[in-house]
């Protein structure tokens, strides 16, 4: 098992194109939580991974190491989001041996475009002054993570994504939550990006497909919150879920009043 050592070899993506279809169509992930928007909570929570990717509309005011794409097409659901996203990180290169003595260049490396074309990726905001669809460097080495979260996890933290990076061991393709029944958080997990690439690839088309669709046939770690405190895979749905999330909020800061952020940086 991974010692908890944090984010570490994450590439970290946070899927923000939902339609908020029971918030009335509101843009979900910049709905505020006790004076902070979800997706830079979320964003907060992710602060130490090697790479962060938000699949999404470009939103103004994102860090600007943060690196946006958007599945095609727009709101196709959480399987082609992934596709979206994987299309940017290019895969670890293929050695090959040398050729009458002459190192030959590595294969791999270029990312296969999604469905409906190659995206334009974004870093904090602005257009990539590259050739579109060029890939951004993936978290280096074998041991290499990649996590999916919803952009909607207002009580996601640091600590929470260790465990999960933690519970990556041996024989297990990647980790989720699990809640008090048993169901599993798949919109909150950390993933081999072997696997997870794997599984993307056999889907062929990822429009209208499921995240469960994604990680069948995967090998999962489910892990429990054990710890006090709100669960960090709570998610919104709707204006009620978002009511007990300004509470639960209250509660964690001791009702002082909304946080001040600048940045990843949370302030009190």
């Amino acid at each position: 098992m991974r010692a908890a050592t944090g984010q570490r070899g994450l590439t970290a993506v946070i899927l923000a194109g939902g339609g908020g279809t029971r918030l009335g169509g509101r843009d979900k992930p910049a709905l505020p939580v006790a004076g902070v928007s979800m997706l830079d909570r979320v964003l907060a929570a992710l602060a130490g991974a090697d790479l962060r990717i938000v699949v999404g509309p470009p939103r103004p005011g994102l860090p600007p190491d943060v690196v946006t794409v958007r599945e095609d097409p727009p709101g196709a659901g959480p399987a082609a989001a992934t596709a979206a996203a994987l299309a940017v990180i290019a895969p670890p290169a293929i050695p090959v041996p040398p050729v009458g003595g002459v190192p030959v260049p590595p294969v791999g490396g270029v990312p296969v475009p999604p469905v409906g074309g190659v995206p334009v990726p974004l870093v904090g905001g602005v257009p990539v002054p590259a050739v579109a669809g060029a890939p951004v460097p993936p978290a280096a080495g074998a041991d290499a993570l990649i996590g999916v979260f919803a952009a909607d996890l207002p009580h996601l933290t640091a600590e929470a994504v260790a465990v999960l990076v933690a519970a990556v061991g041996g024989g297990v393709d990647g980790a989720v939550f699990v809640d008090g029944r048993g169901k599993r958080q798949l919109l909150c997990g950390v993933w081999r990006a072997a696997a997870l690439r794997g599984g993307v690839e056999r889907l062929g088309d990822p429009v209208g497909k499921s995240m469960r669709a994604v990680l069948d046939g995967l090998v999962v770690a489910e892990v429990g919150w054990e710890r006090s405190g709100v669960v960090p895979y709570f998610d919104c749905d709707t204006d009620e879920d978002l009511r007990r999330a300004e509470r639960q909020q209250s509660r964690r800061t001791g009702a002082g009043g909304p946080e001040r952020w600048s940045g990843d940086e949370r302030q009190r």
